[in-house]
């Protein structure tokens, strides 16, 4: 008996404590308020149905919740707001104690539709239910929504590389941020709409002519204020051919493609071509400086005008005669060329040749460039083969082996005729080819005698002998024969002729 005292003591104990927690949470009533208003488009999000009569209306879904949508339930002992959060699954936390949870499962959304369809305006409601109260969410029915937008510019749209924008930098990289695209007169903006009609926007500039609008054919303006173009950035740094501005407009967005090009370089001459040797030429992009085109120049034909730096051998700390020949001259007024060379030569003289006369003058300065300037008076200079110039360079002491260029270009505004008509000439480089040897020095002992034409007659005639390569070509022809060994014999033997 004692035991079931107990029991029922203690039970009625625990009975005392919970109905004052149940009472105390008692559901009154609940509101729900949405972070965005709900809106629904005419005949969008749901599907069409049939009534208890067999007659057809739409049905719409429920609203689609979002984070920050408020529900409100009110207790017996006062009100708790929960805040919607997805956690994955919806849940609503309560602000007050974020222990204090309702599962989104719970939380149940439904529509009453009137008149078997939902009106235009503001009289449309979502029913919400929970813990056996409910309550409604007005929802703005809209008709005819946008369904997307197209723009089509008039004209392809291009941008160059680095050009038409500015140079920013996010904390870690430089980057180039492009301008919006140069849209045109002409280009059009079509807004599809979800009933199925289009209407075509035309760009125009408007009266005052500083300003543009777009106008549909008939005549409905558009508020550009609406139209925003925001750019899409590959790799913070737009390349040619990937990118695009995006358009948006009532919540429709459309891409246009522009093409992003390289800014192209005219030619950059890398390496002038000769009489025996083809020269190269190539373009780059001016902002990124990537090789957009290369491009092989041929060979000179001999038979065509040209101007021609003589090429010579030399040691370092020499001094050396350059010349500076015309070929194939077809008759000329005036010649004015830029001689530029290279920085381990020093042009001490520049003697104008007698086949000219005396009516040219060079530059009072002769470090490079300098100019060489002829006027033949009042006639052309008909010569064909002539030597222009003599140019005296001084080899430096340090000079490292290796061509040093010496180098001819012209302004054609300044070659022509005595009827003012311009002549084109080639130019062919040249220079000083300096190598560490001792000109006629054939078996390379550092002496030049007897013994270097004796080792030259058994170089060419077969012999298997050891020679100074360099040395090889005395007369300095470009070839190596029998020449060479009378040229030798002959500056062994008193001569006055010069060895290479």
């Amino acid at each position: 008996m004692k035991r079931i005292v107990s029991v029922f003591l203690a039970v009625a104990l625990l009975l005392t404590l919970v109905p004052v927690y149940a009472f105390a949470e008692e559901i009154v009533s609940i509101s729900y308020t949405p972070k965005n208003q709900i809106t629904r488009y005419f005949e969008q999000g749901g599907g069409v149905e049939l009534d208890n009569n067999n007659h057809e209306y739409y049905h719409y879904n429920a609203v689609q919740r979002s984070s920050g949508d408020i529900f409100t339930v009110n207790y017996s002992s006062g009100k708790v707001d929960y805040v919607l959060e997805f956690n994955p699954e919806p849940v609503y936390v309560s602000t007050i104690d974020p222990n204090d949870v309702i599962d989104g499962n719970e939380v149940d959304m439904y529509d009453q539709q009137s008149i078997e369809h939902f009106n235009l305006g503001n009289d449309n409601k979502l029913y919400v239910r929970y813990g056996g109260k409910t309550c409604y969410i007005n929802v703005n029915i809209v008709i005819n929504p946008i369904k997307s937008i197209v723009y089509t510019p008039v004209e392809n749209i291009v941008i160059y590389e680095n050009v038409d924008g500015r140079w920013v930098n996010d904390g870690d990289t430089d980057y180039f941020e492009y301008n919006a695209p140069p849209f045109k007169e002409g280009d059009t903006l079509t807004v599809n709409y979800l009933g199925g009609d289009s209407v075509v926007y035309t760009l125009q500039s408007n009266d005052a002519g500083d300003d543009w609008i777009l106008r549909s054919a008939d005549g409905k303006i558009l508020n550009n204020e609406e139209i925003t173009v925001a750019d899409q950035q590959w790799e913070k740094h737009w390349k040619p051919g990937e990118n695009e501005f995006i358009i948006k407009y009532h919540g429709a967005s459309a891409s246009v493609k522009v093409n992003i090009r390289h800014t192209p370089s005219d030619w950059i001459i890398d390496k002038k071509p000769g009489l025996d040797k083809a020269g190269l030429k190539h373009k780059e992009c001016t902002a990124c400086g990537e090789v957009l085109e290369t491009e092989i120049i041929p060979v000179v034909d001999p038979s065509l005008p040209r101007v021609e730096i003589e090429s010579l051998k030399a040691n370092a700390g020499e001094t050396v005669d350059v010349k500076v020949l015309v070929r194939n001259n077809p008759g000329i007024n005036s010649m004015k060329l830029s001689i530029s060379y290279d920085t381990d030569l020093t042009l001490e003289n520049v003697a104008f040749s007698n086949d000219i006369g005396n009516l040219a003058i060079a530059s009072q300065s002769l470090e490079s460039p300098m100019i060489l300037n002829f006027v033949y008076g009042d006639k052309n200079f008909n010569t064909a083969d002539y030597t222009f110039a003599v140019l005296t360079f001084k080899v430096s002491d340090g000079a490292s082996d290796g061509l040093k260029y010496v180098s001819a270009s012209y302004d054609q505004e300044n070659v022509y005729n005595i009827n003012e008509y311009h002549v084109k000439f080639e130019t062919v480089d040249g220079g000083i080819d300096v190598e560490s040897y001792l000109p006629g020095d054939i078996n390379g002992d550092g002496k030049v005698n007897n013994k270097d034409i004796t080792r030259l007659m058994q170089y060419l005639s077969g012999w298997s002998v050891s020679v100074n390569e360099p040395a090889l070509d005395v007369n300095n022809n470009g070839s190596v024969n029998n020449k060479d060994i009378t040229r030798l014999f002959k500056y062994l033997s008193g001569w006055d002729v010069a060895i290479y």
